[in-house]
């Protein structure tokens, strides 16, 4: 495990090194971690960090894809195909099941979130209802 005085003096010296910026986002992020206490995570941060330099250098991309039921086979096929097609990158799909949503799918691709699932749906169809007065839909009271 690292340090906190270890990855302090880590940090600082990649910030030293930064002088043409190539490091200072990392040697921040060093700082951060020793400052919250969170030297600990190092490594666990640094394979999540491998693995997805990994997957950026096979142009591969993970979809976390969540439904109310488990999609079939042939569905998470033609799914990963038409985020392919989206972003021009292979699609590695994580399935999620959650009841919760009620139906429709949730995708989350790197930063991006496509949530279209029902329980969204109602929510927001819900929020314009209540913005809506009854009067201008022929309700009087």
């Amino acid at each position: 495990m690292l340090s906190k005085p270890m990855a302090t003096k880590l940090a600082h010296d990649l910030y030293e090194l930064a002088g043409d910026k190539n490091f200072l986002a990392e040697a921040k992020f060093l700082l951060e971690l020793a400052e919250k206490h969170r030297e600990g995570a190092l490594p666990a941060i640094l394979r999540e960090y491998v693995e997805l330099a990994k997957e950026d250098k096979r142009n591969l991309l993970m979809a976390d894809v969540t439904t109310a039921l488990p999609l079939t086979a042939s569905q998470e096929q033609a799914l990963a195909e038409k985020l392919a097609a989206m972003t021009g990158r292979t699609i590695k799909i994580r399935q999620h099941v959650d009841s919760g949503i009620l139906g429709g799918i949730v995708v989350r691709v790197g930063d991006k979130l496509l949530d279209g699932s029902l329980s969204n749906k109602l929510s927001v169809l819900q929020a314009e209802l209540l913005k809506t007065p009854l009067k201008k839909v022929g309700v009087t009271g």
